[in-house]
């Protein structure tokens, strides 16, 4: 026991923090291991390079609890690591029965999709877009008035905040008025907000009926941010997409070969789609991507506006710039 503890106090700190899955990427690789290559292509620097899944698709210390109680890897290794070690042969079976998993099996992996639409680094920017509108809605009602903004500043100094720190209300106000700064979410308000969120997804997902598409010749992309959404129906622009709305989709691919698709009125089913298809599902996830698109080839399909087959990512880049 005694060495036991001391093995464990002697344990590195995981600082690599994947947000992907490294056995997920696997699945978009030659053969399925985690050390084979991938395919990677970068629309931010209009870079493609080769990787493996465990050396792409992660942000260092990205899940770090800071905390005085758990040790910083706490959450990528005690929670993320045990939801991926349950789901991981469960989409494993999947794969090679190319039936959705029902029951148990069916609830883990729609959960692990959930958790997979909040973990990405374009989901944090999304959250801290929110908290920088809420609170920047709550300081211009707190502007109003001057009177309003003298209490406030009474309160902040009654609170400790120094004197020279409490800005009068014409710097505060010309301040926000030209934008010049950003509210963000601190590093455990983002690790909550993510696991919340998650939960709040999952009745969205469950509710869905759930079809199996295959690419028998594994042409299906994954990207940094893998699960879409998107309208079935035409709908006013200014509609945004999203799992709890109706007439929409969700998709995700889980290799090359399979992607899963959740409708809410087109019965779930197993579908062997020809290339036209796959290149057209493959758009839609690749609508979704921050930065990162992963694939199997260079060459990887996706579907025009005139319904013409795109190959590789020289064309979507210029778009993308």
């Amino acid at each position: 026991m005694i060495q036991s503890w001391s093995n464990l106090l002697m344990a590195p700190i995981a600082r690599r923090h994947h947000y992907i899955p490294a056995f997920l990427l696997a699945g978009f690789t030659q053969t399925g291991s985690k050390d084979d290559q991938l395919c990677v292509t970068d629309f931010k620097d209009g870079k493609e390079f080769r990787s493996t899944p465990l050396t792409t698709g992660f942000q260092r210390d990205f899940h770090t609890v800071e905390s005085t109680e758990l040790a910083p890897d706490y959450l990528e290794n005690q929670v993320l690591a045990k939801i991926e070690g349950q789901v991981a042969p469960i989409i494993n079976s999947l794969l090679k029965s190319h039936v959705m998993p029902m029951g148990n099996d069916g609830g883990e992996l729609l959960h692990f999709l959930c958790l997979l639409m909040v973990r990405t680094p374009k989901a944090r920017a999304i959250n801290d877009n929110g908290a920088d509108w809420l609170e920047k809605l709550a300081l211009r009602t707190a502007l109003q008035s001057e009177d309003r903004w003298t209490q406030i500043q009474t309160y902040m100094r009654d609170n400790g905040v120094p004197e020279q720190e409490v800005p009068s209300y014409d710097e505060i106000t010309e301040t926000l008025t030209n934008d010049r700064f950003t509210f963000k979410l601190d590093q455990n308000s983002q690790l909550s907000l993510m696991i919340q969120l998650a939960d709040e997804l999952v009745p969205s997902l469950t509710s869905r009926k759930w079809s199996v598409l295959v690419s028998p010749e594994g042409e299906f992309v994954c990207t940094d941010h893998p699960v879409t959404c998107a309208f079935t129906k035409p709908v006013p622009a200014i509609w945004t997409p999203a799992p709890g709305l109706p007439n929409t989709e969700v998709v995700c691919p889980i290799s090359r070969h399979v992607c899963l698709l959740g409708s809410l009125s087109v019965p779930g089913k197993t579908v062997e789609l020809p290339r036209n298809w796959v290149a057209y599902y493959n758009g839609r996830t690749l609508t979704g991507l921050a930065r990162f698109a992963y694939s199997a080839v260079e060459s990887f399909i996706w579907l025009r506006k005139d319904h013409s087959l795109g190959v590789g990512a020289s064309e979507l880049m210029r778009f993308n710039r």
